[in-house]
């Protein structure tokens, strides 16, 4: 079971204004800074790495800071952060407000962003993501920020993302294997009805065994887990939204029994739903 003693950083730990609480917000930090200890977020945020060099632990994998890099962040993850001398990042932060849309946004599976927090963009995004997250710190410093302009401009640059990411599909071995990509996809479309990998390598026309080998060899996990990565992900967006109880979650994602969804999720996060939505 994971340790789940850590602190959790919500967004009034970060206010600038009080008045753009529901709004995406920038923020801009500087090396050097101490390493703080794992933490757990509220909110989501992407990190744009401006200059400089440091490590960030994600979900307990370490990544070396790279200037350009954009590090994705969801609610829920682990997270710490050490920057080096002369370090800049910006960061914009996300809150539960606009979580649901800026997710809609995302056009691919969680399981490929979660495979690739980390993204290095290209020349072009980075002086195209520059000018965006400069946008957004104009707006929000002026007299009166306008909403639809910040989300405008957080729209824009999901779809920068969503684009460089596209990009290095292209020359990735997951991008290449078409039955694997099929596979997510049909995921994203049944997870909640289906979760037997059997349905899947059905839909297919290949063999569990197959399946499940595809998936060993390009992912590091079972066809399993593959699944149930997509539910439990699911599961703790719903919730962290903290408009649905553990019943309703369950139902949502195709449990007849609350008590059997309570133990599936424990399982796979070392921590059940309830005490998931207090924390």
């Amino acid at each position: 079971m994971k340790n789940t003693n850590f602190p959790i950083y919500s967004f009034d730990s970060f206010v600038i204004r009080k008045d753009l609480k529901e709004l995406p917000v920038i923020l801009e930090l500087n090396g050097p800074k101490e390493r703080e200890i794992l933490h757990k977020n509220d909110f989501c945020y992407l990190m744009f790495v401006r200059q400089g060099a440091g490590t960030h632990i994600i979900d307990f994998i370490k990544y070396e800071l790279k200037v350009g890099q954009v590090h994705l962040v969801f609610p829920g993850s682990l997270h710490s952060l050490e920057l080096e001398e002369g370090a800049i990042v910006e960061q914009v932060l996300i809150n539960r407000g606009i979580f649901r849309t800026f997710v809609d946004q995302l056009k691919f599976i969680f399981s490929l962003y979660q495979k690739y927090p980390v993204i290095d963009m290209s020349e072009n995004g980075i002086e195209k993501l520059t000018h965006v997250f400069a946008g957004i710190r104009k707006e929000i410093v002026s007299a009166v920020p306008n909403s639809e302009i910040l989300k405008a401009n957080l729209a824009i640059a999901v779809e920068i993302i969503n684009n460089e990411i596209f990009n290095r599909l292209h020359h990735s071995e997951y991008y290449g294997n078409p039955i694997l990509f099929e596979f997510i996809s049909l995921i994203d479309i049944h997870f909640r009805e289906e979760k037997s990998p059997s349905f899947y390598a059905s839909k297919l026309n290949i063999t569990v065994n197959y399946l499940n080998s595809l998936c060993v060899k390009l992912l590091s996990q079972t066809a399993t887990s593959v699944i149930q990565n997509r539910v439990v992900h699911e599961a703790k967006k719903l919730l962290f939204m903290r408009d649905f109880s553990v019943k309703e979650v369950s139902a949502g994602l195709g449990f007849s029994d609350p008590s059997y969804f309570s133990r599936f999720f424990k399982i796979n996060t070392g921590v059940a739903p309830k005490r998931y939505k207090e924390i």
